[in-house]
């Protein structure tokens, strides 16, 4: 699996141009879902019969996150990785309105995995803490996200597509993730 998730980096090609640029949903979706196979904690938290939930976080009335998280949960549900470890992979966009309501969301819907898009920078505070309760591992969009403490997210790093994760921020949100994807990522302590 370490060559796997290697050769999709390296098959990206040529490295995209211009600083502002971003890595493609699609692809930041493959990558992540190839990581999440290296997770030595994901077993134990789902049930056989359980599927493997992600809730795509995006902030209510602002456009440019709205359509970020329905090109996630697309690319998510629409991905050739349609399973995790053998559980059907669920992906829903979700309004973030306010804490109490996403902790309750959270807390009922099951999910697994929460990626959090644009626009959240101020109740980033709230996600991080409600994802390290519930045990919810988090992806993010923006690298300042990973930096303030949410678990991973794909970014360009040397012009290249590369995972970033916060190892403090994954062990929080009871993740433990082998040293297969830890040598292929870059590392923030």
């Amino acid at each position: 699996m370490k060559l796997a998730v290697g050769a999709v980096i390296a098959l990206v090609g040529a490295p995209l141009a211009g600083e502002a640029a971003e890595v493609p949903v699609d692809l930041q979706v493959s990558i992540v879902l190839k990581a999440l196979a290296y997770d030595h904690n994901l077993e134990p938290r789902l049930s056989k019969e359980d599927p493997f939930r992600v809730g795509v976080l995006y902030v209510d009335g602002q456009n440019g996150s709205r359509a970020l998280a329905e090109q996630v949960a697309n690319a998510l549900t629409t991905s050739p990785n349609r399973s995790i470890n053998g559980h059907k992979l669920q992906a829903r966009a979700l309004p973030y309105l306010d804490a109490p309501t996403l902790r309750t969301t959270l807390a009922t819907g099951g999910f697994r995995m929460l990626w959090v898009c644009t626009g959240l920078k101020g109740d980033l505070g709230a996600v991080r803490a409600m994802a390290r309760e519930l045990q919810i591992t988090t992806v993010a969009s923006q690298l300042s996200y990973v930096e303030a403490g949410l678990a991973m997210g794909v970014f360009l790093v040397e012009e290249r597509p590369k995972i970033v994760v916060n190892r403090a921020a994954t062990v929080a949100e009871g993740s433990a993730f082998g040293p297969e994807l830890l040598q292929l990522a870059k590392i923030l302590e």
